[in-house]
């Protein structure tokens, strides 16, 4: 049985049908709906874009992500085509419609706007800030080896040493984040530090501690 489009005058002998509809004015539907604009925070200081809910390295899956958030449709296929310095960018959408899996594929134009912010981890970093206190005690090339380890530990995973001093008999690391620095422990499970807690104040009600890990490499221990 032939079926004609209420729409226009498009029949299933011509085009493919989703319900009622032609899959061409389906698709049109669709793209007059959607947003043309945009805006992504981005951090001045790392570059990152402030996408699904936090601060993310600036990639075209990231924005897409974004986007697939924006439009409620965590199932809408996104690809950027293109983007330039402006922010102006071609993006492809193929976008699931009815109840047999059909989906409808077009492209429209969009600005992104990216405001400028300074992530938590930049504002952390220019204000000193640390959750942990490290102590290397030994040699001053034990101490020195160590403290590398560390700080390439914890950049390889998102945090960083906030301050380095250089102290009687070692070395204090000022850690920006506490729960990185466990994970430290839990890998390299030969290093095994005394451990204090002081307590640094309240947020919301709870009390804020700052770990401090004493490690002496006094007997040659390299980790």
């Amino acid at each position: 049985m032939i079926k004609y489009c209420p729409t226009c005058p498009r029949s299933s002998e011509d085009v493919a049908f989703i319900g009622e509809f032609c899959e061409v004015c389906t698709s049109e539907r669709i793209r007059s709906g959607m947003p043309t604009s945009f805006k992504i925070p981005r951090c001045k200081v790392c570059g990152k874009i402030k996408a699904i809910d936090e601060f993310v390295d600036f990639t075209y899956k990231n924005i897409e992500m974004h986007i697939q958030r924006e439009i409620h449709n965590r199932n809408c296929k996104i690809a950027i085509k293109s983007l330039d310095s402006k922010g102006n960018a071609v993006v492809a959408f193929d976008y699931p419609v009815g109840n047999r899996g059909e989906s409808v594929s077009f492209e429209i134009g969009v600005r992104f706007r990216f405001p400028l912010q300074t992530c938590i981890k930049c504002s952390r970093r220019n204000s000193g800030y640390y959750q942990a206190i490290v102590q290397l005690r030994g040699s001053e090339e034990m101490t020195g080896r160590m403290a590398d380890k560390i700080s390439r530990f914890l950049e390889r995973r998102d945090s960083f040493v906030s301050k380095s001093e250089r102290v009687k008999n070692g070395i204090d690391l000022y850690v920006e984040d506490k729960l990185v620095m466990n994970s430290f422990f839990d890998i390299y499970k030969n290093i095994r530090p005394k451990r204090s807690y002081t307590l640094a104040g309240m947020r919301n009600g709870k009390r804020l501690y700052r770990n401090t890990y004493l490690i002496d490499l006094s007997d040659g221990m390299s980790g």
